[in-house]
């Protein structure tokens, strides 16, 4: 019997894809950053914004804030480090509250539009509350099937939890699974999954990814469908 390379594709190709909405559904690392250097220069510790940009890219939020602490001779204690990282969530809230359609990433609305008109479950990601409320500001709520955030999983589990977590709402298997990450904030890193893991901020490979692209914007339905199916044959 002849191999019917069509018919097999549509058998493997993937049915529901999971998006992070930091920096990956959005531009959010400019409110992020802003963030720090406001909750930071209430510590005497002051960057200009493109440092904290840098910095971001190169630390986690919790070498940051010990940073911070060191900087400002503050006592490095849990308790001092939780009122800052509570200070610097706090104003990131308060400016994400700025977030319109112009903070949409590159590419990702004429993605979803496809997504959707292929027949993919999408659902949106993230470590952080409000998300339902972040992406209607952002004009594109609609095309989400589900949308899981810091209400529906413990803060302690990492994102890679509420991704998986997505997939089962989706109620699609893993392995049918294309999630979409910010490499930058090493969310998957070290961890094992079953989905396909793209990851934006990076083109080079990234552990714990399957394919990773340096922007947003070279995300297409396509690209996805033929670098998924890549894995499978």
């Amino acid at each position: 019997m002849a191999f019917d390379r069509t018919e097999t594709e549509t058998k493997l190709k993937f049915k529901a894809a999971i998006l992070e909405l930091e920096n990956v559904i959005a531009e959010t690392a400019p409110f992020e950053a802003e963030a720090w250097k406001k909750a930071a220069g209430e510590y005497g510790v002051f960057l200009g914004f493109e440092d904290w940009q840098n910095k971001m890219k190169r630390h986690g939020a919790e070498e940051i804030s010990d940073w911070i602490l060191e900087e400002s001779h503050r006592p490095d204690s849990g308790e001092e480090k939780q009122d800052l990282l509570e200070k610097k969530e706090s104003y990131y809230q308060e400016l994400i509250q700025g977030l319109s359609a112009k903070d949409v990433s590159p590419g990702i609305e004429p993605l979803l539009k496809h997504l959707k008109k292929n027949g993919v479950r999408i659902a949106a990601a993230s470590a952080r509350k409000n998300t339902d409320d972040a992406l209607e500001r952002l004009g594109v709520g609609d095309f989400f099937d589900v949308v899981l955030d810091e209400a529906d999983i413990s803060n302690e589990e990492p994102l890679l939890e509420k991704v998986l977590a997505a997939a089962q709402d989706l109620d699609s298997l893993y392995k049918k699974c294309i999630a979409i990450v910010d490499v930058n904030l090493n969310l998957m890193q070290g961890e094992e999954s079953k989905l396909f893991v793209v990851g934006i901020g990076s083109r080079n490979p990234v552990k714990s990814t399957n394919w990773s692209v340096a922007s947003s914007g070279e995300l297409t339905y396509e690209g996805l469908k033929e670098r998924f199916l890549e894995q499978k044959f």
